[in-house]
């Protein structure tokens, strides 16, 4: 006789395949010899219900739920508060907002965790006493991921019932990062749910060092096109099992289509054969018995409004679940500093009006900064605080910035915290903010702050390239720059250590150590490998040329198919290996591809020099997919210096073992002469500044190009992913600071210098008189003459060829030094007579003429083409009054034409009668 259990029974709108549909002929035919028992939290449709005997078994009482806790506890001193703890349940269970959220399970594990707790307390010879610091644990791990509110009613009603005082404030110990930590410290504990807003959680697990990297796989739910099929639900699973074998943490993002599988997994339903514990996994009708490490712990990361009202409620009840988002992490001394930035976000974003009374939007703040979100000032809080701390590590007594939380430490986290939010503002909300009469100066005087001058000469946003030759390239040669100089302050110091200790067991030893934490990849600055303490003690060996820097940099500007060619021609990149994101089908595409760039490039220039440009649009490649992307990036980076550290750490113990070597020969070889030490002493001198022959090269900067004569090299390997955003549309892009990534944003991917026109921040502030001045005219008047043309009325009919011919004609003078010099004095006279101001006010509003250029950069330059192309146009006129062109294209009479075209121009005032004219026919 064959018996088919099913446990948890969904409902059929809960499972598309419609798998309950299969059963109703067993049900029918009893002579089958089959028998079926299922097991719902539902009660299943007539179909089901009429065709077999169904056993309904009612939501257990207060007094049902005390007699099954007492078989689960050995302590007789809880048994007197199992009546309580059931009283306690029920309350909670009844008053809960979502239905079923908190179930049997919570209860169960309450019990257990308690019971755990008394018994590790009477090992250690303590009393058995359930305290107030007991059940606070109990509870706050077993009934998260609701709100606080709720939480705090949670605690008050067991606290009330099993009569202990209600604490007054929680402490510390009991923040949900503690929590967390505790958790997946239990091997016995449920597997965790963590409840998150943007995926916030997923990266806190590394920031806070709760997760390391190597011990952890991140497996992610992918959603590009080829990747919705069984098939890749397969390898997922896979994926799991090896984690399950070897006891790496796994965290699943976005893997709705996997816990159908998982559900014995999740559960804990496993069996124990000869000291190894086993679980069953599914995949449609087969299963599979595996094997499972006694340290393996699932993460589940879920966005929480789709844990409230989208995920069944048999999921949720498996885990213990905890809401884990960037305000969780702050402390009380963050406060002012959270404070401080909203008061200063809201003035930028908001700057008409009373600074002080402004209340800016959602919608307002999200224009001004890009990205902007509820929880993006906790993320900048907690990062500079993290970034802080590091620094204090790193350099000990090196850092001026007071003790932790004193008023030094939060002026100089309010002060990074407010240059991190110019940097992904926008140029147009920094124009508005400049033209809202002394909205900029109230600003200044109120935090110290010249936001216009901060963000237009001290940053770069105008366009990608300068983005990244002065910001991105600038900080990785200022570290190499102090590299350098370290190594030459402690060049004194290595020779006497090596005199002090050759041999393997002096500095060997501490040679053999994996090179610095992998906690932290980077955050837009360089990440080196080698930490400072072996940096000094060793300076003779050159670190490899891992440096790392992700950056994140959003813009208004369209997809641009040739910028990995224009990073390599004028920024100066070894090489730039470009992605499109949308173009793949693949999650195994990207994960290729991102691979191959970190292989290549070490072999080729040890990494040095590199850029992989990822380029993104969030309405043809989905959010997820771009998130999904970033943590495929993480983990390459991980690899790929985890891998470099191994090979440094190999190639330090065989220099190493060289000296040991070479000095056991001197040894025994016989004394040597000071002429000898000396010419041993050079030479171990131009081996430290050499790299290694076997090792990654590292490319120098020679005096050329330290002294400017000489076109700068890229340093550094880089990640750059560029998000190309669209202006009018509900875009869901959220930024969220983190400890990895830079965020930045830059108006335009595209070089302004390419149409020969300024770039923006070289335009506030100026006269079109001066900007025409800097304008390479040759090509602007190439760009716009068409529009100037295209002004001009003629009296008779023109043709086809008269017309090419004409714009032929132009094209010719615009190649012509003598004739840009002539039109440039008549443009610039008719500009200052004119009303052709640069109207930045306007460029700056939302909507119009900004929606229309797509760009605020786009914006200015179409006023600056207006206003030359219609000028230009009353020098075409004039100069083909009576067939005048046809003069300037003959060499003998080109001088006089230019010298008379420029004086008749100025005494027949052309300009103005033209502009007289106008008024007259619109006031007719």
């Amino acid at each position: 006789v064959v018996v088919g259990l099913l446990e948890e029974v969904a409902l059929p709108e809960q499972s598309i395949p419609l798998p309950l549909k299969v059963l109703h002929k067993t049900l029918d035919e009893s002579s089958a010899g089959e028998a079926v028992v299922g097991i719902s939290n539902w009660a299943l449709d007539p179909a089901k219900m009429n065709r077999a005997v169904h056993l309904y078994r009612p939501a257990p009482t207060v007094e049902d739920l005390s007699l099954t806790a007492e078989g689960m506890v050995n302590a007789a001193s809880l048994r007197g508060y199992l009546q309580s703890l059931a009283r306690a349940y029920d309350i909670v269970y009844h008053a809960q907002e979502k239905e079923d959220f908190w179930g049997l399970r919570e209860f169960y594990s309450t019990v257990k965790a308690i019971n755990a707790m008394l018994q590790r307390r009477r090992e250690k010879g303590g009393a058995m006493v359930l305290d107030e610091e007991m059940l606070l644990n109990a509870v706050l791990r077993n009934y998260g991921g609701r709100p606080e509110a709720q939480a705090s009613f949670v605690v008050h009603t067991f606290f009330d019932e099993l009569g202990l005082p209600r604490p007054q404030a929680i402490s510390t110990d009991f923040s949900v990062e503690r929590l967390i930590q505790r958790n997946l410290g239990e091997p016995e504990a449920r597997h965790l749910m963590l409840l998150t807003k943007n995926n916030a959680a997923l990266g806190m697990l590394f920031d806070r060092g709760i997760l390391a990297h190597d011990r952890t796989e991140i497996v992610f739910g992918s959603d590009f096109p080829l990747d919705q099929t069984d098939l890749q639900v397969c390898l997922n699973i896979q994926r799991v099992k090896l984690c399950m074998a070897e006891g790496i943490t796994c965290v699943l993002v976005h893997c709705e289509s996997m816990y159908e599988s998982l559900y014995d997994l999740l559960n804990q339903h496993y069996s124990e054969y000869g000291g190894q514990l086993y679980v069953r996994l599914a995949f449609g009708s087969s299963t599979r018995l595996c094997p499972v490490h006694r340290d393996f712990r699932i993460v589940v990361v879920v966005e929480r409004q789709e844990a409230y009202t989208k995920l069944a409620p048999p999921l949720l009840n498996r885990f213990e679940k905890q809401v884990f988002e960037r305000r969780d992490v702050l402390l009380g001394e963050h406060a002012g500093v959270l404070t401080r930035l909203q008061r200063f976000a809201q003035a930028f974003a908001c700057p008409s009006g009373d600074a002080g009374a402004a209340k800016a939007t959602l919608a307002q703040l999200r224009a001004a900064f890009c990205g902007f979100d509820s929880d993006l000032l906790s993320s900048l809080v907690s990062v500079v605080d993290a970034e802080l701390e590091a620094e204090r590590a790193r350099s000990g007594t090196g850092i001026t910035h007071g003790a932790r939380g004193s008023e030094a430490w939060q002026e100089e986290m309010a002060r990074r915290g407010v240059a991190r939010l110019l940097a992904i503002a926008t140029p147009e909300a920094v124009c508005r903010l400049r033209t809202a009469g002394g909205a900029h100066d109230d600003l200044y005087r109120e935090f110290g702050v010249d936001a216009a001058g901060a963000y237009f000469r001290e940053q770069s946003h105008g366009s990608l390239g300068v983005f990244l030759e002065k910001d991105l390239l600038g900080a990785a040669n200022a570290d190499a720059a102090v590299k350098k100089a370290k190594k030459a302050v402690t060049k004194a110091m290595s020779r006497e250590m090596d005199s002090q200790s050759p041999g393997p067991e002096g500095k060997g030893a501490k040679d053999s150590d994996v090179p610095g934490p992998r906690a932290e990849i980077g955050s837009g600055a360089s990440t080196p490998t080698p930490d400072l303490a072996r940096e000094e003690s060793q300076p003779e060996a050159l670190p490899p040329a891992q440096e790392t820097s992700l950056t994140i940099v959003s813009t208004y500007a369209p997809l641009d198919q040739e910028v990995a060619r224009k990073c390599v021609e004028k920024v100066g990149f070894h090489s730039v290996s470009s992605i499109v994101l949308h173009e793949l089908d693949q999650e195994s595409e990207l994960r290729a591809r991102v691979a191959d760039f970190f292989d290549e490039e070490e072999a080729e220039s040890g990494g040095d020099g590199s850029l992989l440009l990822v380029q993104c649009d969030p309405l043809a490649a989905s959010l997820r997919r771009i998130e999904h992307a970033r943590f495929i990036i993480e983990k390459a980076v991980v690899d790929a210096e985890a891998k470099a550290a191994k090979a440094f750490t190999r190639l330090r113990r065989e220099e190493s073992s060289k000296r040991a070597e070479d000095a056991d020969d001197e040894e025994a070889a016989g004394g040597k002469t000071d002429e000898d030490t000396a010419a041993a002493a050079g030479a171990k001198e131009a081996d430290a500044e050499a790299p290694p022959a076997d090792g990654p090269i590292v490319a120098r900067e020679d005096s050329a190009v330290a002294g400017g004569s000489a076109p700068r090299r890229a340093r550094g390997r880089h990640v750059l992913v560029l998000l190309h955003l669209s202006r009018g549309v509900d875009n869901k892009h959220c930024v969220s600071f983190d400890t990895r990534w830079r965020h930045c944003f830059v108006d335009s991917v595209a070089s302004a210098q390419v149409h020969g026109l300024p770039e923006a921040e070289a335009l506030i502030g100026k006269t079109m008189t001066d900007i025409l001045g800097a304008l390479d005219l040759q090509k602007v008047l190439k760009r716009g003459f068409r529009q100037s043309l295209a002004r001009l009325a003629y009296r008779h009919e023109r043709t086809n060829t008269l017309l090419r011919e004409q714009i032929r004609s132009i094209l010719r003078f615009c190649d012509d030094p003598e004739f840009l010099e002539v039109a440039r004095g008549m443009l610039g006279r008719m500009l200052a007579e004119g009303d052709y101001g640069l109207d930045v006010a306007a460029a700056a509003e939302e909507g119009g003429a900004l929606y229309l250029a797509g760009t605020f950069q786009a914006a200015l330059h179409a006023q600056i083409l207006h206003a030359v192309s219609s000028t230009f146009a009353l020098v075409l006129l004039h100069m083909d009054r009576n067939a005048g062109l046809t003069l300037l294209l003959r060499p003998e009479t080109k001088a006089i034409y230019l010298y008379l075209l420029d004086r008749s121009f100025r005494d027949m005032d052309i300009y103005r009668v033209a502009r007289a004219r106008a008024v007259a026919a619109r006031g007719g």
